[in-house]
């Protein structure tokens, strides 16, 4: 049952008797008499090998802690280098110039979602121009990060800058509370839930509302209380201007608000808020889809993450 093959030894003399291997049915070697230097080997072998993996999994493990602190070190020297889609013009009919009057106008440039990406941002910029942030301009909200977006805040040449906070500064950040974020941030206006009134552009009111994680409840009593939605200013009359532009992190539910399988992620809270005070503009961000929607009432702009949307979008007021 044994197939018998003669191994010839050349360093041997002629007399010694040639080794023997035995073979089984299928040709596989018996290694069942292998000598006691090859089991040593084979077990050295083995230890080798199991160093290399250990040191193959040590280096992988310093690799993932390299590329963690990196992400999270709040640095911006890699994100600097990427580009984002250019400024999209849209119009604003109750903005829009008078065909029979001169007047002039301001710029409005609207960004949100930059997520420490904001140095590779190319924005129309001058001081006839107001920037708006809806939000989430870090990714951990950390003190670092926030410091590194308040620098570039300061490179940009605007007669106004409004800066809101999203939920990674909010709920996902390190800072969390506003007034630290005010504290903070000293190259633009730091807004939690305020109106901006602009005399010098015609009575424009902006409204800057930051991220609230109550926006998400739809109970009434879970509502911020910072400044009221039902105060008369808010609300367009004859002895009030009422609101040209919101600004918000949240969408209102249904209104661009929705990402992938995840469906509608606005609020509905906010929604009916926004319906109430009827703003000419809404601007907002969260949900990284980006684009327009024009009502009869409000023309709604989801300008999230410009390099994975759409782009900034930027429209003029009139006055």
């Amino acid at each position: 049952d044994f197939q018998r093959m003669e191994v010839c030894d050349t360093s041997s003399d002629s007399s010694n008797e040639a080794e023997e291997q035995e073979y089984d049915d299928d040709g596989v070697q018996d290694m069942s008499d292998d000598d006691d230097d090859d089991e040593g080997q084979g077990y050295y072998d083995h230890k080798e090998d199991e160093l290399l993996k250990e040191e193959h999994k040590d280096h992988q493990q310093q690799q993932q802690q390299q590329q963690h602190q990196h992400r999270h070190s709040g640095s911006s020297h890699r994100r600097r280098r990427q580009r984002y889609h250019a400024p999209r013009m849209v119009e604003i009919r109750a903005f829009a110039a008078h065909p029979h009057a001169p007047q002039r106008k301001v710029r409005i440039v609207c960004i949100s979602d930059t997520h420490m990406c904001h140095w590779g941002l190319s924005l129309p910029q001058g001081q006839d121009h107001i920037l708006l942030h809806a939000g989430d301009f870090t990714n951990f909200g950390t003190p670092e990060a926030v410091a590194d977006f308040n620098a570039w805040l300061g490179t940009l040449n605007y007669a106004h800058k409004i800066v809101i906070a999203g939920n990674h500064e909010r709920v996902c950040g390190k800072i969390r509370e506003h007034r630290k974020f005010a504290e903070l941030i000293t190259n633009a206006t730091f807004a939690t839930h305020q109106l901006f009134e602009f005399p010098e552009y015609g009575g424009l009111t902006i409204f800057a509302s930051g991220w609230e994680y109550k926006h998400r409840k739809t109970h009434e009593h879970y509502e911020p209380e910072l400044f009221p939605w039902n105060d008369p200013r808010l609300i367009r009359s004859d002895s009030h201007h009422g609101v040209d532009i919101a600004v918000t992190h949240m969408p209102p539910k249904g209104i661009l608000d929705r990402y992938r399988l995840l469906g509608n992620r606005g609020s509905w809270q906010l929604r009916k808020h926004i319906e109430a005070i009827a703003p000419r503009v809404h601007v907002f961000g969260h949900v990284h889809a980006g684009g327009e929607l024009y009502t009869r009432s409000t023309v709604y702009l989801n300008v999230a993450n410009p390099k994975a949307a759409k782009g900034p979008i930027v429209f003029d007021y009139y006055f």
